[in-house]
């Protein structure tokens, strides 16, 4: 889920692009890579002058700013084509806020449906998250985020009883929610789906390397040049024009999730936009949540999660899941790593 974009030429987005700019020359100083990636908000490609930046094409889908970066410009209309169109496609199949969207004829519907494919695999994917995190990943959590206003739609008083996976059901035709108010928003994988299914256009085109990147949502597919792989440099969350570390990635994604990026005051309080879906609360301990994963989808929901579990707990976990590996930094500035991860990331 993201913020409005700010109006152009007003005070915000003045702000914003003076805020990217210190960021770019922070990163670009901290990282000298030839391609950075900066994590949550928004990733940035950098390069150095004396290296050859990549082929960078943007539009906008599922929400957020997307990004393709290549290695070089041969056959690139058709793989950005390619890749633009997919995610256009599975916004309009999997969006909370259209109301034409599969999903949203679900929510609507309140029962059963005949499915697209594409709603059954991301719910079926959807439910296996949910019970790999003992619900700490949980795309019934729409209830919550309506009554404290980051969704539209209203919610009643009792909207904390209508969260819950088990109310959430698969079937080989059908995507079916349980009657009474329940509601799904796949802002937490729906993203990394979508761009999982546009690296794999890319590969059956023959694409050799590129880097799409959905708004901090990324897969790394090759290298951009036989020398090196992909770079991402995850953003201090404390200090959002900083680098706070770096590491190299190549065909595998990484997707990073935070609590001090969008916010509200609700009835006094500020509060972020992630949910404990076993409390309906908004959480609070952790700034933001890196994960490495072999697919984007993956690491976009255990990300989500990662904020919500207990830091010591998701590190547990994760540390026996294949693949994983991941970054925090709690409330207080604590930087926890799986062993994995310290392997990899060197800090800044």
């Amino acid at each position: 889920m993201q913020d409005s974009p700010a109006r152009p030429g007003s005070d915000q987005a003045r702000g914003d692009a003076t805020g990217r700019r210190r960021f770019l020359v922070s990163a670009a100083r901290a990282l000298g890579a030839v391609t950075v990636v900066g994590a949550y908000p928004a990733w940035r490609l950098l390069t150095r002058p004396d290296a050859a930046a990549p082929l960078r094409r943007t539009s906008w889908a599922m929400g957020t700013q997307v990004t393709l970066s290549l290695p070089t410009d041969a056959g690139a209309d058709d793989w950005t084509r390619a890749v633009f169109s997919e995610l256009v496609r599975i916004q309009d199949l999997l969006s909370a806020h259209d109301e034409r969207s599969a999903l949203s004829v679900l929510n609507a519907a309140g029962r059963s449906v005949v499915a697209a494919p594409e709603l059954r695999e991301v719910a079926s994917a959807a439910l296996r998250f949910a019970a790999q995190t003992d619900g700490a990943m949980d795309v019934t959590v729409l209830p919550a985020l309506r009554a404290f206003g980051f969704m539209p739609g209203t919610a009643d008083a009792a909207f904390r009883d209508r969260i819950g996976a088990s109310h959430l059901h698969v079937d080989d035709a059908s995507v079916t929610l349980d009657a009474g108010g329940y509601a799904v928003d796949f802002g937490g994988i729906a993203k990394g789906y979508g761009v999982d299914r546009a690296v794999a256009d890319l590969r059956a085109m023959g694409n050799p390397a590129a880097l799409v990147d959905a708004g901090g949502d990324l897969f790394a597919h090759g290298r951009p040049a036989p020398d090196r792989p992909w770079k991402v440099g995850i953003r201090d969350p404390r200090h959002v024009e900083r680098i706070l570390g770096r590491f190299d990635v190549e065909d595998e994604a990484v997707a990073t999730s935070g609590t001090y990026f969008q916010k509200r005051v609700v009835d006094g309080r500020e509060v972020s936009h992630l949910f404990d879906p076993r409390t309906a609360e908004p959480v609070a301990h952790v700034l933001s949540a890196t994960v490495v994963a072999p697919d984007a989808m993956t690491a976009d929901a255990l990300a989500t999660a990662a904020c919500v579990l207990e830091t010591a707990r998701c590190r547990a976990l994760f540390e026996s899941m294949p693949g994983i590996e991941a970054l925090w930094v709690s409330a207080e500035g604590t930087i926890t790593m799986t062993e994995g991860m310290r392997r990899r990331v060197e800090l800044i």
